[in-house]
C-alpha cells in the first residue's frame, strides 16, 4: 500500500466533491496534472458552475447571459462543452470590443464629464450627465441630459463591470456589451453541429435545441429603451435629473474640451 495517497487515486465521487470547491484557475491547474485528472477536471458539472455561478454574477456586462436559463444551452451535449464555453467567454472578454464602427451604433452610451483628471469609481456611480447614441456616420445624438460627447478613441472595458468603455481625461462613456452573449450563441451552434456529426442527437433533436435557445435569445432586450433600462439596472442607477447649476458646469467643461480636441459629434 502506498505511503502517500495521490489525488488521482481517489474515487471519482470524492474527486468530483473536491473539484466542486475549486475556482476556474484551480481547475485549470488540476487539468495539467495527469490525463485522468484532465478528463475529470474538464467535466461539464464543474465548468458549468465556474461559468454560471462564479464568473457571470461578478460582472454587470454579463447580465444577458445570466438571464438565459441554463437548460437553454447545449454545451452539455459534449464532454468538454462547458469548459470550452468558459474559454469562449474569456476570449471575448480579452478581445478589444471596438472591431468596427458598427460596435458604436445603436447602443446606449452613458456620459460622465469629470470635474478633474482621474477615473470615476463605478462602485459608487452616480446618474450620468448625458445619454447618447451614435448614428451610422459616427455622429453623437443626444437622447437626454446635458450635451453630446465623443471622446478620442481610447476604448477599453470598465474593469469592475466589463461594460464597454470610452475614456478620456475629461470624459467617461459606458455602454453595455452584447458581444459576450453573442460569443456563447456562436459556440452553442458549434456544439450542436459537433453533436449532430457525432450522432449524439438527431435532426429533430437539433431543431428542439435550436428553438430553445432562439426563444431565450428573443427574450433579451434589443431595442434602445430596453437596453437603457437594462444598463441602468445592472449599474444600480436611480432616476435623477441634473440641476440647472450642473448643466452650466458641464457645458463649460465640454466647451473647453471641445476646443482642445478640435472635433466631435453633434445632434
Amino acid at each position: 500500500m502506498p505511503s502517500t495517497l495521490l489525488l488521482e487515486s481517489l474515487p471519482l465521487e470524492v474527486l468530483d466533491h473536491v473539484l466542486s470547491n475549486l475556482s476556474a484557475s484551480e481547475l485549470a491547474s488540476v487539468r495539467a496534472v495527469s490525463i485522468r485528472l484532465r478528463d475529470i477536471a474538464t467535466s461539464n458539472i464543474h465548468w458549468r458552475r465556474a461559468l454560471l455561478s462564479d464568473l457571470v454574477p461578478q460582472c454587470a456586462a454579463l447580465d444577458d447571459i445570466a438571464s438565459i436559463p441554463a437548460c437553454a444551452w447545449s454545451f452539455s451535449l459534449v464532454h468538454d462543452g462547458w469548459f470550452r464555453a468558459y474559454c469562449a467567454l474569456q476570449s471575448a472578454i480579452r478581445v478589444p470590443w471596438l472591431r468596427g464602427e458598427d460596435d458604436l451604433i445603436g447602443g446606449p452610451w452613458m456620459v460622465y464629464f469629470k470635474h478633474h483628471p482621474g477615473s470615476i469609481d463605478l462602485a459608487t456611480i452616480e446618474e450620468p450627465h448625458s445619454l447618447i447614441t451614435f448614428t451610422v456616420k459616427r455622429m453623437a445624438v443626444l437622447i437626454t441630459g446635458v450635451v453630446t460627447a465623443y471622446p478620442p478613441s481610447e476604448p477599453g472595458r470598465e474593469p469592475r463591470t466589463l461594460c464597454r468603455k470610452f475614456e478620456h481625461s475629461t470624459v467617461l462613456m459606458i455602454s453595455d456589451a452584447p458581444e459576450f452573449a453573442e460569443a456563447l450563441f456562436t459556440f452553442n451552434n458549434t456544439v450542436l453541429q459537433e453533436a449532430v456529426k457525432a450522432r449524439l442527437i438527431s435532426a429533430s433533436e437539433l431543431d428542439i435545441h435550436q428553438k430553445k435557445l432562439q426563444e431565450a435569445k428573443a427574450a433579451l432586450p434589443t431595442e434602445f429603451d430596453a437596453r437603457v433600462e437594462r444598463l441602468r439596472r445592472v449599474l444600480g442607477l436611480e432616476m435623477q435629473t441634473p440641476s440647472q447649476d450642473e448643466v452650466g458646469v458641464y457645458s463649460d467643461i465640454l466647451d473647453g474640451w471641445w476646443e482642445k480636441i478640435g472635433g466631435g459629434g453633434g445632434d
